[in-house]
């Protein structure tokens, strides 16, 4: 008898035997409903052949495989704290908990769920089953399927279940499941789950947040538990995520409110008469008394500061003026201190072109409130000619797309431009000899813009990326200048929130925002770059700041670029002018010696709202450049320029020279050792003069 004869005889044998011994439950297990046998077999496959039942039962269990994509076997035997006896599946389909307990940390018990008039053997993970996911369970709070699906295009374009596709594969992807759990961020500051593979929202659910680690660096998990009735922090978030906080956006806002508090982002309180706030600027104007018919005059019809107010009564007796005048306004009835600070904490993020004037009582808690909000211009009221309130807007804006085969992006990232409620005066698309469509696609979008377009076609291309800068700065006209990369997409404030830094002050020659990351396909990878940065300083980017060009380099350009995508930054357009031949050669880094030069000639600003959405994706120049050992070569001139400037502390050099031996660290890891000629070219410690 044969070998391959002999194995199949015994593979049938080992079926009967197990067929005998365990028949009499699998056809109990196919009765119940909850085993899910077409996804058993495509999950495990040497289950093929086999009844899938009686393999689970005979082998499955051993080996830890689950009957149904959403039952977890560990997350049962914790809801059951120690009342488990049998295998956790089959404790599952016995036990009467089955009707009060989860059998899963991304499914909850639909509410009203009665098993009267059920067969014996029924149970909600059945009835999830036999309904398509309509009955008997339902999401977790912190799966919001809406929010998945509009972050991860990707996943619906394929037809793809959102849920399955999470807890298969998004999560340890770093795709997040809701607005409150930032998965990306979980694995980046928790190495140990991500080394593990196990998914990161329910590493939080088991284990993390009983340990303390924090679901999304905009919680605030004090607070969070500072609410009424608060359980657990994972119970806690599901709660505060249930109320609502899905339909905010955590990457608009450096802090998700506290819970039962009114919405982070100033634009969506209910304002009355409230339309797209104007161009001059907005002064927020706080009345706790009704005001005079003359003060009234000024703020509705000849405020001399220029802005356009809107009014927030924070007493029902301010009603009366709020309905009389046109301007947006918001009661907030008695406004308690905490609803209070919401409102101009979300002011303050809201940026440089508002202001916020206080029409109380000097003992009004709305003085304090004001005087203690970080990054919130207070003027005195009424406000005066040529108060900060001021914010005439004469600089025009230019727009460079340098594009180079993103065809595939072009459409969305013009029409993102065109979005802008700051509106640019001009488009010029300097096309690098790209080889798809993105030539026609470009002809195309100038045909209809409501703006001039002016397209340069090169023949051969540059061979750097920060070519087109040069030749941007050069060819446009506007006080100011927007290089918005051909694959990256804008939230339409980003020329609203960055221009006033530059109209407000002269010495200011670069303002830039946040920015998230998203995928080809447009799939979320990172609500911001903070991940990024958080080596260098925790707090130094959650909130905006305005700053010499020294101290950005001391704190921050003079370690590594700490500005990850230039179509956040917004120029003044005669310093890049004057600077931009400096960098056109380079290939990699040539947006961080541009920072680092127009730094030393003025003063930066930031919003820490991720306005802008660079695309990760396999053509990117930046992932190419970490393939590359001349990026690194690029980097350590860049290093050694800044280090050389006086006055860079000695902490800066150490800091960057660890910085920069990680990344030599990485690209040895990820693209295999290098030469030691390399090393030689990369390596910062024969710089003895930069001892430290």
């Amino acid at each position: 008898m044969t070998a391959p004869v002999s194995s199949r005889i015994s593979t049938e044998l080992h079926k009967l035997v197990a067929s005998l011994r365990v028949g009499y439950k699998a056809r109990q297990l196919r009765r119940s409903g909850a085993f899910d046998a077409p996804w058993y077999r495509a999950a495990y496959p040497d289950s093929a052949g086999w009844d899938a039942a009686i393999h689970f039962l005979a082998v499955g269990m051993r080996q830890g495989y689950r009957p149904h994509a959403l039952f977890d076997a560990a997350w049962w035997r914790e809801q059951r704290r120690g009342q488990c006896r049998a295998d956790p599946f089959i404790d599952y389909l016995q036990a009467p908990e089955r009707w009060t307990l989860s059998p899963s940390p991304y499914l909850v018990l639909e509410s009203g769920l009665d098993p009267a008039g059920l067969p014996r053997e029924a149970s909600p993970l059945a009835l999830y089953r036999g309904s398509g996911g309509s009955k008997g369970l339902v999401p977790s709070p912190l799966f919001d399927p809406e929010f998945y699906a509009r972050n991860n295009p990707d996943v619906v374009a394929a037809g793809l279940d959102p849920l399955l596709h999470f807890v298969a594969n998004g999560g340890c992807e770093g795709r997040s499941p809701c607005v409150s759990f930032d998965a990306f961020r979980y694995l980046s500051v928790n190495p140990d789950v991500k080394a593990s593979g196990e998914e990161p929202l329910r590493h939080f659910l088991m284990r993390g947040a009983r340990q303390g680690r924090i679901p999304h660096r905009a919680i605030e998990p004090a607070r969070l538990m500072a609410a009424p009735h608060a359980g657990s922090l994972a119970e806690t978030l599901a709660a505060y995520q249930q109320e609502g906080r899905h339909r905010l956006d955590a990457r608009t806002h450096a802090r998700l409110p506290a819970p039962g508090a009114a919405a982070a982002l100033l634009d969506d309180w209910p304002w009355r008469r409230a339309g797209v706030p104007s161009s001059r600027g907005r002064l927020l104007v706080l009345l706790a008394e009704v005001p005079d018919r003359a003060l009234m005059e000024i703020l509705t019809s000849a405020n001399p500061g220029g802005a356009e107010p809107w009014l927030v009564g924070l007493e029902p007796a301010a009603e009366p003026a709020l309905e009389a005048s046109s301007a947006p306004a918001l009661s907030l009835g008695r406004a308690t201190p905490e609803t209070l600070a919401a409102l101009l904490r979300a002011a303050a993020l809201a940026g440089p072109h508002l202001s916020v004037a206080i029409a109380a009582p000097a003992e009004h808690p709305a003085h304090v409130l004001a005087a203690s909000q970080g990054g919130l211009t207070v003027v005195p009221f009424p406000p005066s000619p040529g108060s900060a309130a001021a914010l005439p807007v004469t600089a025009s804006i230019s727009v460079v797309v340098p594009s180079y085969n993103h065809g595939a992006f072009l459409d969305e990232r013009l029409a993102s431009i065109l979005s802008q409620r700051r509106a640019p005066c001009e488009i010029i698309i300097i096309d690098d000899a790209s080889q798809d469509d993105s030539l026609v696609r470009a002809r195309t979008f100038a045909e209809t813009a409501p703006l001039p377009v002016r397209i340069i076609a090169r023949a051969r291309n540059s061979g750097s990326p920060f070519a087109a800068w040069e030749e941007g700065a050069r060819l446009t006209s506007g006080d100011l200048l927007w290089i918005a990369e051909s694959d990256d997409v804008a939230d339409p404030r980003l020329l609203e929130r960055l221009a006033p830094f530059l109209e407000r002050d002269e010495r200011v020659v670069m303002a830039y925002c946040q920015s998230g990351a998203i995928g080809s396909q447009g799939e979320r990878l990172a609500d911001d770059h903070l991940f990024y940065t958080d080596e260098i300083d925790t707090a130094r980017w959650e909130a905006p700041y305005l700053a010499s060009g020294e101290t950005e380099i001391a704190e921050a350009l003079a370690i590594k670029n700490t500005i990850p995508n230039v179509s956040a930054v917004l120029f003044r357009r005669r310093d890049l002018a004057e600077i931009a031949a400096m960098v056109a050669q380079d290939r990699y880094c040539g947006d961080w010696r541009s920072y680092a030069l127009l730094a030393a000639r003025g003063w930066v600003g930031y919003s820490p709202e991720p306005l802008n959405l660079t695309r990760r994706h396999s053509a990117n120049a930046t992932l190419e450049g970490e393939r590359n050992a001349l990026a690194l070569q690029e980097a350590r001139e860049i290093r050694l320029s800044l280090w050389r400037r006086p006055g860079i502390p000695a902490a800066t050099i150490r800091a960057a020279r660890a910085q920069h031996q990680r990344e030599i660290s990485l690209l040895q890891e990820r693209h295999g050792a290098l030469a030691s000629a390399d090393l030689d070219r990369l390596d910062l410690s024969a710089e003895g003069a930069l001892d430290t």
